[in-house]
């Protein structure tokens, strides 16, 4: 996404319908599900006051993360939080660096832990670490999850230097500690660009991992062109053993709006979280100006059905974009982290004045925990 950032998604199988806890494990009605969906879009679109910013662009040149920071993930393990996030260089390179925090407002970098491959790799030029198979209660902890005894992620190579430049395919990673990472270079990358059908034949790009019974689904944004402008949508692909994945009938599962829209442009950085409501998709949206987050539903993980506006759009604070969502739940608050992209500054670094715009992480704290459906 030009000036934005990534996204992606896509699925499989029969349709399982809205209602029926015997066939999609959500116990309630259709009416009940669409209340409950109705008091938690108002309760997600309730942000109030000014987010805090979290972790900004060092601004110091050599820094992996000088220029700008994005597109984070969150983990907390044993009352410790982990932000996986990428940053941007001088040079324009993507690559991704920890930062850990006891409190989720105050966080301490740990350096760089995914750097790009060597020349002629797939991902010579980026590896944005965006995503790490967890737990997805949307207020549960978002825990870590091991398979075959490991932590996997999955990342974003790019093959040529710039911001979103040249060919974005998916790579597969794994880790015993979350702090060291290692890539799984016999099988990467696990997902390419697919030239038929269009929407997804130029570059791909946010992963979002997820298991459900005994299947591990990945959604994921995809792009139509090297060149801007051009639109991006949410495809899913599935696997039964974390390596080998297959594309799902029916993508894009998420297509961008029509003209006029709040996601005209854009329907893409996916964020799955399960509900008592149903599954719920937060996702980056974008109208051809303004990123936001948008909200959809799903009672199968393959059919969605989008609320008709966004749940943040850009505002006096983020007055370009914010957008790239991951929420959080701890000790009954939920968190919304963005990535928040705004006009330049007095006092911002050099390093952001060069690319003419301020991008960080900012955290919005949303009301009090209410459970699906009650006040």
């Amino acid at each position: 996404m030009k000036g934005i950032g990534r996204y992606a998604a896509g699925v499989l199988c029969v349709t399982l319908g809205w209602a029926g806890a015997a066939t999609n494990g959500f116990a309630a009605s259709k009416d009940d599900m669409t209340e409950m969906q109705n008091s938690l879009y108002q309760w997600l679109s309730t942000t109030p006051g000014k987010p805090v910013e979290v972790l900004s662009p060092t601004g110091v040149a050599g820094d992996f993360d000088a220029v700008a920071v994005e597109s984070m993930v969150v983990l907390e393990v044993d009352g410790r939080f982990y932000m996986f996030y990428f940053g941007h260089d001088t040079g324009r390179e993507y690559r991704t660096g920890l930062a850990v925090s006891s409190d989720l407002l105050h966080w301490e970098r740990r350096g760089l832990i995914l750097d790009h491959g060597g020349p002629g790799s797939f991902d010579s030029n980026g590896a944005a670490l965006v995503t790490v198979l967890s737990k997805v209660d949307i207020y549960g902890a978002r825990t870590p999850i091991q398979y075959e005894g490991k932590y996997w992620g999955m990342y974003t190579g790019f093959d040529v230097k710039g911001f979103e430049a040249g060919r974005g395919s998916i790579g597969l990673v794994y880790s015993e500690d979350l702090e060291h990472w290692t890539k799984c270079t016999d099988i990467n990358p696990v997902l390419t660009p697919n030239p038929s059908p269009e929407w997804e034949k130029a570059c791909l790009f946010k992963p979002y991992l997820l298991e459900y019974k005994g299947t591990f689904y990945c959604f994921y944004n995809a792009n139509n062109s090297t060149q801007w402008p051009w639109r991006e949508q949410t495809g899913l692909a599935v696997s039964h053993d974390i390596k080998h994945w297959e594309r799902v009938p029916g993508n894009p599962l998420l297509p961008h709006g029509p003209e006029g829209s709040y996601d005209s442009n854009f329907a893409s950085d996916p964020y799955v979280v399960h509900t008592d409501a149903g599954w719920a998709m937060l996702y980056a949206s974008f109208n051809g100006s303004h990123a936001g987050i948008g909200l959809a539903w799903s009672q199968d993980l393959r059919v969605w059905k989008k609320e008709p506006a966004p749940i943040l759009s850009a505002n006096e604070e983020l007055d370009i974009h914010a957008s790239k969502p991951c929420i959080v739940s701890h000790e009954g608050r939920t968190y919304l982290f963005v990535n928040g992209v705004r006009s330049i500054r007095e006092g911002d670094p050099d390093s952001a004045r060069a690319v003419r715009e301020y991008r960080a992480i900012y955290v919005y704290m949303l009301p009090k925990n209410v459970k699906d459906g009650e006040k």
